[in-house]
């Protein structure tokens, strides 16, 4: 659905910037997180003195039809959602600067195992040099519940309780404008230190660079190609099928070219094609090389709709003692339309594949997740949510479908 539904994402815009994390995690399916702005129904906040405060509070009532995301293990339950969030962001005409914090807590009334609370904060900032240059960065520490859907969540057999785990992220980017030519260089670092029992060979940390040259060749278009390099570092060893105890370290890298477009009255985003590899230290684990490709646009249909498009390929690093990788790619698209100046109708679908490197293995799998907000004034809208998950695997025990629905208050100011 909207931005306006998702006070989670939108706390979390505030402080991540969305490459890190999706890269370092198990790289989520996309979701589509863009409106258009409605001025009577967008919240306008509490002043405090150069900046403006945003909180916000969901109050959600659902059910999960497969809470355990299993094929053989399944249970049903009913669920609470409340998730108060807090965006602080600066007014100046310069410069900016915004914080975040977000609390979700999740309860499942007779399968207290499954509830969890998940909390966050951080800082994102952009300090304009001159007009051709500017430094961004952020930081910020998250505790997070994976999704028992995700492409590499264990399964229930292994995880009887959900995955917890601490995540932190800093990042800092440049960027530099010289006539049409513009230049960027980013570097970030991801540490992720899982606290449930027996998962402590997931921990590991993620420093990663990354280069840019784009040319505008046209008024609003520009085409660049970008380099980037990972190196993937783990605290702890892990057994392998063979028998061996070894590291899951990797050596990683990408090089892409495409096209970019600035916002203009009809599209905006990238599209992008090239080749990755992911080489991993020990010999157990088989190393990636593959085409990888991209694409993130919006198309602004009419004034009442908004599509958009989004696919990539990413190598995730798998749970399994098989194999080191996923290479994991993900196509999808999501409309929004305003039916009326009051109900918000939107749908989103994504289909993945998950190819695990070095063994049989390999995953197909969509979700379809349409609902709809009608807004009741500024300061209330009520948000109904449905999400059907489905995965088909080559691998015993491993398929799954998977029914959510929500629905509730989103309260803010």
């Amino acid at each position: 659905m909207t931005s306006r539904t998702h006070p989670l994402l939108i706390a979390l815009v505030g402080v991540l910037l969305v490459g890190p994390a999706a890269y370092a995690q198990e790289m989520p399916i996309p979701e589509n997180v863009t409106s258009a702005s409605r001025p009577e129904a967008d919240a306008v906040g509490l002043p405090l003195g150069g900046f403006r405060a945003y909180p916000k509070l969901l109050v959600l009532g659902g059910y999960d039809s497969n809470i355990l995301a299993s094929d053989s293990s399944t249970i049903e339950a009913g669920r609470t959602t409340i998730l108060p969030s807090l965006l602080i962001q600066s007014q100046w005409a310069q410069h900016s600067l915004s914080f975040a914090t977000f609390l979700e807590s999740r309860l499942y009334p007779g399968e207290s195992q499954e509830d969890y609370l998940d909390w966050g904060f951080g800082s994102k900032g952009h300090l304009d040099i001159r007009e051709s240059t500017n430094l961004g960065g952020s930081i910020n520490y998250q505790r997070l519940t994976e999704d028992r859907s995700g492409i590499a969540a264990l399964p229930a057999a292994q995880a009887p309780d959900p995955s917890n785990y601490g995540q932190f992220d800093v990042n800092a980017v440049f960027n530099h404008t010289i006539d049409q030519l513009t230049g960027s260089a980013s570097v970030s670092y991801t540490d992720l230190d899982y606290r449930t029992d027996n998962q402590s060979f997931r921990d590991r940390g993620l420093v990663r660079g990354s280069a840019q040259l784009g040319y505008a060749f046209s008024p609003g278009y520009s085409a660049f190609v970008r380099g980037e390099i990972n190196d993937r570092d783990y605290e702890n060893r892990i057994t392998t099928t063979a028998g061996n105890s070894v590291y899951q370290d990797s050596l990683g890298y990408r090089i892409v070219g495409g096209i970019s477009s600035q916002l203009t009255d009809l599209i905006a985003g990238e599209v992008n094609i090239g080749y990755i590899a992911q080489n991993y230290d020990a010999s157990d684990f088989k190393d990636v090389s593959n085409v990888t490709f991209g694409a993130n646009l919006t198309w602004f249909a009419t004034r009442l709709t908004t599509v958009t498009l989004k696919a990539g390929r990413d190598v995730v690093d798998a749970t399994s003692a098989n194999t080191g990788a996923i290479v994991f790619t993900t196509a999808g698209f999501g409309i929004e339309h305003d039916l009326t100046d009051d109900i918000e109708l939107g749908v989103d679908f994504e289909y993945y594949n998950g190819d695990y490197e070095g063994e049989r293995r390999e995953d197909d799998g969509f979700r379809v997740s349409p609902g709809f907000t009608y807004i009741i004034n500024r300061f209330v809208h009520l948000d109904v949510r449905y999400r059907f998950d489905n995965r088909n695997s080559n691998e015993d025990n491993e398929d799954f479908d998977r029914h959510q629905i929500d629905f509730g208050f989103e309260f803010q100011i």
